[in-house]
């Protein structure tokens, strides 16, 4: 059974992570860009995704495994698709203040930091699984996801 929110995203059968980035793309109203952060190393995060006004980031860390980046990269779509964003918006107005006071890497790396064991990230981590599950059953998608990844 597909989740609620991804069938919203209406991306049909030629299911692929290219087709799920235009329709998140075009959802949300600003480009998705895709890159790695060697930074990331020794953090404890694999991914990061940083929703600006006019472009949504989303970093990883580098691997040459195109499988673990291909999930790592999943999972943060799946905070986009389950508007983990708007969740906390909120709580991020409380500390506006100080961020001020922190580069754009410590403030990264600050929201970076986070256990696996809360139910953003396990229902972030499901969706992703249930994402790469259609990816590999659609025949438009190529093996090992070269479409986005390279």
């Amino acid at each position: 059974m597909t989740h609620e929110s991804l069938r919203e995203l209406g991306i049909g059968p030629r299911f692929s992570l290219g087709a799920v980035l235009e329709a998140l793309q075009v959802s949300r109203g600003r480009p998705i860009v895709v890159k790695p952060a060697e930074w990331l190393e020794g953090t404890g995060a694999t991914g990061l995704w940083i929703p600006f006004e006019d472009v949504d980031e989303i970093l990883h860390l580098p691997t040459s495994s195109l499988l673990y980046r291909t999930q790592i990269i999943l999972h943060e779509l799946g905070h986009m698709i389950l508007r983990h964003d708007e969740v906390f918006e909120a709580k991020t107005a409380l500390l506006e203040p100080f961020l001020g006071q922190l580069t754009e890497r410590a403030t990264a790396h600050a929201l970076a930091r986070t256990t696996h064991r809360n139910d953003y990230e396990i229902a972030a981590e499901k969706l992703a699984d249930e994402m790469f599950a259609l990816i590999r059953g659609a025949s438009s998608e190529p093996a090992y996801f070269e479409e986005i990844l390279g």
